[in-house]
């Protein structure tokens, strides 16, 4: 027997699906438009024969800002946080339309949503913590 719709999404949930799907899809597409950018300008400014040498100055400088862009920004770190966030909701949201699980379920999986993008944001930021929490904590020696 097939099941039935039993639940409405709550709105705000729809809203945080909709606001961490556009953060996601900005930040994956301005990773690739910068980086293809920051890799044409480079080229341009590596090349030995130009004739114009002002273009070349200028294709230097916008590389190095893109390359900057990529380095400051990460927004493939972002894209990562984002796109992990936004699938476990997603996959919640779906379950709990469909009558899989209750309402305090899926605002758990909010909480470990935000959770899940603090983490990232930890680990990405600071190096120890990647590497010594990144398959839960150690135990200390002592």
């Amino acid at each position: 027997m097939e099941k039935q719709l039993n639940h409405d999404v709550p709105k705000e949930i729809l809203e945080q699906l909709r606001k961490w799907r556009v953060n996601w899809f900005f930040a994956n597409f301005s990773h690739y438009i910068v980086g293809i950018v920051g890799i044409l300008c480079s080229t341009i400014a590596a090349t030995s024969f130009d004739p114009f040498p002002f273009f070349t100055n200028i294709a230097g400088v916008v590389s190095a800002v893109c390359f900057g862009i990529l380095g400051f920004a990460k927004p493939k770190e972002n894209y990562n946080k984002f796109v992990r966030a936004w699938r476990k909701l997603d996959a919640a949201k779906l379950k709990y339309k469909y009558g899989e699980i209750n309402i305090t379920e899926l605002l758990d999986t909010v909480d470990s949503c935000h959770s899940l993008m603090n983490e990232i944001e930890a680990s990405s930021e600071n190096p120890f913590l990647r590497e010594n929490f990144s398959n839960g904590p150690k135990k200390s020696p002592i």
